[in-house]
Formats: C-alpha cells, sequence, structure tokens
C-alpha cells in the first residue's frame, strides 16, 4: 500500500478497535445495527490486510531461486557433457562426440525453455552409455532429469509472484472504498449516541479524523521476534512508555497464523488474542489487545503452528 492507503487502512483500525473495547460493544448493544455493521467492516479490513501481505512481498525470492537452479543445471550439463565428450573421443565416435560437446559460453544467454530441451536431450544421448562416462555416471543423468524438470518448474514463478502482486495491490483501493463507505453508515447509527451518551459518540468520532496518522507517525519502538513452534513467547517492552492509546502492529510474513494480546501473566490472555492472518499485519491500540497498566500488562505472542515464526512488533504513541 502506499502511505496514504496506510494512513486510511490504520484510521479504519482505530474505528474497529473502538467497536471491540467490551464497554463499548455492551453500550452499543441497545442498536443491533452497530454490530453488524462493525463486523462487515471489520471483515473488510481484514480483507485489506490480507491483499496487502501478497502484494507488497518481496517476490525476488522466486527470481533468485530460479537463477541457482539455472546455474546448477548448467554446471551438471557440462559434467555430463565433458564425460561423455571424453567417451566418445575415446572410441572414435565423432558423430557423438559432437552432439554432446559444448562451448563454455554456450549457454550465456539461452532462453529457459531450450535449456530445458538441451538438458533431457543429453540425457536421451548418453543414457545407453552411462557405465562407460568419464568421470560421470548414471547418478549425474537421473540428477540431470530432475534439476531440469525443477528448473522447468520455476520458469513461471518469478512471473506468476509479480502478477499475484499486482492483483491484491489492485484490491486495495475498492476494499479501501467499501470499507470506508460501512464505516460511513455506521457512523449515521452511532450518531444516536449524541444525545444520550455524547462522551460515547465523541470517542467514536475520534477514530474518524486520523486518516493521516500514518504518513505523520513513524513506530517509537519496534522489535524483531522469534516465536518458537508451539508456544507462547512474552514481549519485553520495557524501552516503550505503553499506554492504554498506544497502537501495537505486529507484522506477520509468515505463511500461517500468530495471535497477539495482553495477560496477567506471561502465557495466558485476558481476552480473546487478536489473529493475524498469513502475510499479513494487524494495529490495535494497548486497549483493545485488552491491556490494563495495574494488571493486565503481558505482552504475548502464541504460535500455535509446528515451525519457529519470526514476526516483527512496532509500537506507536
Amino acid at each position: 500500500m502506499t502511505d496514504d492507503q496506510y494512513a486510511q487502512y490504520e484510521s479504519l483500525e482505530k474505528s474497529d478497535d473502538f467497536q471491540d473495547v467490551p464497554e463499548n460493544i455492551d453500550t452499543a448493544s441497545s442498536v443491533p445495527d452497530i454490530a453488524t455493521l462493525a463486523l462487515a467492516m471489520k471483515n473488510k479490513i481484514n480483507e485489506i490486510g490480507v491483499a496487502d501481505g501478497i502484494g507488497s512481498r518481496d517476490n525476488r525470492g522466486a527470481s533468485i531461486n530460479k537463477g541457482q537452479l539455472r546455474q546448477n543445471l548448467i554446471r551438471l550439463i557440462f559434467k555430463v557433457s565433458r564425460g561423455a565428450t571424453a567417451y566418445y573421443a575415446r572410441t572414435g565416435d565423432t558423430f557423438k562426440q559432437k552432439n554432446v560437446d559444448f562451448e563454455k559460453s554456450a549457454f550465456t544467454n539461452t532462453a529457459a525453455p531450450k535449456l530445458v530441451h538441451i538438458a533431457n536431450q543429453l540425457v536421451t544421448d548418453t543414457t545407453a552409455d552411462a557405465d562407460n562416462l568419464v568421470n560421470a555416471d548414471g547418478d549425474d543423468l537421473a540428477a540431470l532429469t530432475i534439476l531440469a524438470k525443477a528448473f522447468s518448474d520455476s520458469i513461471p514463478k518469478p512471473k506468476r509472484a509479480e502478477e499475484e502482486s499486482k492483483v491484491n495491490n489492485a484490491k486495495i483501493p475498492p476494499l479501501l472504498k467499501e470499507a470506508k463507505e460501512i464505516r460511513r453508515v455506521l457512523d449515521i447509527f452511532m450518531q444516536t449516541f449524541i444525545d444520550s451518551n455524547p462522551d460515547f459518540y465523541a470517542e467514536w468520532a475520534e477514530t474518524l479524523t486520523i486518516d493521516d496518522a500514518a504518513t505523520s507517525n513513524p513506530a517509537a519502538h519496534t522489535i524483531n521476534l522469534t516465536v518458537e513452534a508451539g508456544q507462547t513467547a512474552n514481549v519485553d517492552y520495557d524501552e516503550f512508555d505503553m499506554q492504554n492509546s498506544s497502537e501495537i502492529k505486529l507484522i506477520n510474513n509468515n505463511a500461517t497464523t500468530i495471535e497477539y494480546g495482553f495477560g496477567n501473566d506471561t502465557t495466558t490472555f485476558d481476552r480473546e488474542p487478536e489473529l493475524v492472518n498469513a502475510n499479513s499485519q494487524q494495529r490495535k491500540t494497548a486497549t483493545a489487545l485488552g491491556y490494563q497498566s495495574i494488571e493486565t500488562n503481558q505482552l504475548n505472542i502464541r504460535n500455535a503452528s509446528g515451525a519457529a515464526l519470526l514476526i516483527t512488533l512496532e509500537f506507536y504513541d
């Protein structure tokens, strides 16, 4: 997302946080429409978070993997080629020797599909003589077949990853528009409390006027943390002055979900923890995450998956 889109997104999250506070839920319960609209807004915010997680991926990994496979494939082609060339030179079979002998520069600019075809053809041409190759054998031919298949499978991946990012980035503007429209309608019902509970509405109204916060309010503190498989990790945030209105963003660039929230000890949660989807992020106020300065002040991260997860926490004043 752009800075402006992040600002809109985090403003929506402020409104969502307000609707998650138990006291606010109780107050709004007299108007059932509010809970319905709040849930619709939350779902839309989650969609935006997922789209941004995929859209902002660093897709260089697919290209790097493809490049490594290419180099490994070329290296193995030359190993088999040298072994076959030497054997056919020994037997005087100049026709076969010519077919399997390649120059070092032969594959500098060779298209990926052609490189796969060359590898497969080399296996075909030398399989009958696998036991006679010089410093190469049938295991190398089997490995060459496997590597050619792996490289072939990798050919569309960088492009596919880039296209997936573009598709998800394109989803963000309409999703933001839909979420803000839901909030606009939600505000209509929230305004019915202006006379009966003006403080309640005033607090809600504050969440509608912070759309520029993300561009002018950088994180005051950042923590990178590894949470072991099946464990709950306690976060040491002593360097940050936590307040009820502080915000905590969890960035989850993993392929599985993770949960966070406050509890009164280092292993449990005071309320249902916030679920952060795979390749996504959530930014919540301390209050919405269950924070109370005296009793419920232990920030915990729960990893229910079978692998260790590296996450980033950003703290905002």
